[in-house]
């Protein structure tokens, strides 16, 4: 157990992910987390049935009961583990994937909650990769081009089937009585932060990168150009102030407090997206620092002053990440997934037994082979679209090999596509460096970035600067508990801003790692290689038609 002042002050960060969630308990004086706990979702990942109800092709659902039983035991479990009383826990921070929305009842029930629409599968939470949208994605982006609306500007010109609005559209076409029945559509992360205080409140981070609100939602006239019936929808729909990151929503309600163990002068602060939280939690408040949060994705952030529409990136939204500053978010669709795909379908038993023989895992045994050789192997070279491209804002492209035959190892094609998403990188920063904003720092965290050398040291040798690497475990959950500890305030053991909470709170523990100047020389002629190829498929009519295939199979 980790030692503790009896004066010191607590904050909970709250980090809710793709299959489970988990808290913290951070000291607001310097960041230690003393307790942790971890609770998976008991239905996971919703993919093929809602009671009898077979599900399409590219749905991705939830349960919000799972949210609320990973909430009821993971912070009583914290809070028994560090024996610290709850008197002294002044906030909780939530973190959420996103966009991840429901549709709930105006006293905050999820749809899917209610007995009637139980086995109505819009009921339920829509994940984040939830792609089944797509469809109403492009009717958002085709009118919002031809019109010329304003907002469309700062998300590159293509929302993505992923956020808020396609998801409701789809739900508003498909089920007309769950729209009917629906009061409030609303983000996962602030529909928590709703049941933790009673209060309906949105944040404005989930809503400027994921719902299209650039100080405002587009207008009325726009939503009855999708649809005649549409048009109200803002109003009708979506309840609930607009708040800013380390606003207070309130205290914790008195029925949540007794049942979680808390005092009910806890502090609820508003949500942020899960990537999002990272920033502050390695202290990359400055100007010309990119953090890459590296996991199953890989989210890739910039603050500013200036705003500028860059192309390749994803969203830059006023206040999203530090009230005062513009913040920027890129990202690559598919990087651990790549990895993790490749090993479970194409990988011999043969590794796996050597593996075994030498206590190594999969992915270290397959990073030491790798680990020997050169950039792009035996002329190997992939482009990183697994899971589609949002450099390009394109869910339809897919995964390309090039140079492989009889005799490649999957050792080789492991580092390839580990280039592959360094090549990725490469091209965002390079974005950013064209529209005049250059990258002066870089962080990389993550489990990933923490687990595998060979990846950071490949991202370095391509980018040919040093990554400092976090070793925090839970990156967001911490920096989640930084903003409560920003809601809950000084005169309560917290901070003012979050940039005095990063000074105090940031993980100190970072690595550098330094490129290989010979191996940089090497691969920006690969580079360069990738891009080709990327030109040369961007508008591939094979990879169309190959779309077209697995779309009509999977009908």
């Amino acid at each position: 157990m980790v030692e503790i002042n009896s004066y010191d002050k607590f904050t909970i960060g709250l980090d809710y992910g793709t299959l489970s969630a988990r808290a913290v308990l951070v000291n607001t004086a310097n960041g230690e987390v003393v307790a942790e706990a971890v609770k998976e979702y008991r239905h996971g990942v919703i993919k093929d049935k809602i009671g009898n109800r077979q599900l399409p092709a590219h749905w991705a659902l939830q349960s919000a009961d799972d949210y609320l039983e990973a909430l009821y035991t993971i912070i009583p479990e914290i809070i028994e583990k560090s024996s610290v009383t709850k008197e002294r826990v002044i906030g909780i921070g939530i973190d959420f994937t996103s966009c991840t929305m429901l549709p709930a009842s105006k006293n905050g029930k999820a749809l899917h909650q209610i007995e009637k629409f139980k086995d109505h599968p819009h009921a339920y939470v829509k994940l984040w990769k939830h792609h089944a949208a797509q469809s109403y994605a492009e009717k958002i982006n085709e009118t919002g081009n031809s019109r010329n609306e304003e907002f469309i500007k700062a998300y590159n010109r293509q929302i993505s089937s992923e956020w808020l609005f396609p998801k409701i559209l789809q739900i508003f076409k498909e089920d007309p009585e769950i729209y009917a029945k629906t009061d409030c559509f609303i983000e996962a992360g602030d529909w928590l932060v709703w049941q933790l205080s009673g209060n309906l409140k949105r944040s404005i981070c989930h809503s400027g990168y994921k719902a299209m609100w650039q100080g405002k939602y587009p207008s009325k006239e726009y939503f009855r150009s999708l649809d005649k019936e549409f048009g109200n929808v803002v109003e009708e729909k979506l309840p609930g102030e607009m708040i800013h990151l380390g606003q207070s929503v309130g205290n914790i309600s008195s029925r949540m407090a007794e049942k979680l163990g808390l005092s009910y002068k806890t502090v609820i602060a508003s949500s942020v997206i899960d990537a999002h939280a990272a920033v502050p939690a390695v202290n990359a408040t400055r100007e010309g620092t990119m953090v890459a949060v590296i996991g199953t994705s890989t989210c890739h952030l910039v603050v500013s002053e200036k705003l500028n529409y860059l192309q390749g990136v994803n969203g830059v939204v006023k206040d999203g990440i530090i009230e005062g500053l513009y913040a920027y978010e890129c990202g690559q669709a598919a990087v651990g997934d790549m990895f993790d795909w490749f090993i479970r379908n194409q990988v011999s038993k043969h590794y796996f037994e050597a593996a075994a023989e030498m206590n190594m895992g999969i992915h270290d045994y397959l990073s030491e082979r790798a680990s020997s050789l050169n950039p792009g192997g035996r002329g190997i070279l992939a482009l990183d679209w697994w899971n589609g491209s949002r450099i390009d804002n394109r869910p339809d492209l897919s995964g390309v090999l090039y140079g492989f035959d009889l005799d490649t190892k999957a050792e080789e094609i492991y580092r390839a596509l580990i280039e592959a998403s360094g090549f990725g990188t490469k091209l965002i920063i390079e974005k950013f460096e064209r529209g005049g904003m250059p990258i002066k720092e870089f962080y990389a965290c993550g489990g990933i970035s923490k687990k595998n050398q060979l990846l950071v040291q490949i991202y370095a040798d391509i980018l040919d600067f040093p990554i400092k690497v976090s070793y925090l475990e839970h990156a967001s959950a911490v920096g989640a508990a930084m903003y409560a500890a920003v809601a809950a305030g000084m005169k309560e053991g917290g901070y003012d801003t979050i940039q005095d909470a990063a000074e105090a709170m940031a993980d100190r523990h970072v690595h550098t790692v330094y490129p290989h100047k010979e191996r940089t020389k090497m691969y920006q002629q690969l580079y360069e290689l990738y891009r080709e190829a990327r030109e040369e498929n961007l508008n591939s009519k094979v990879l169309q038609k190959l779309q077209d295939m697995k779309n009509d199979a999977r009908v």
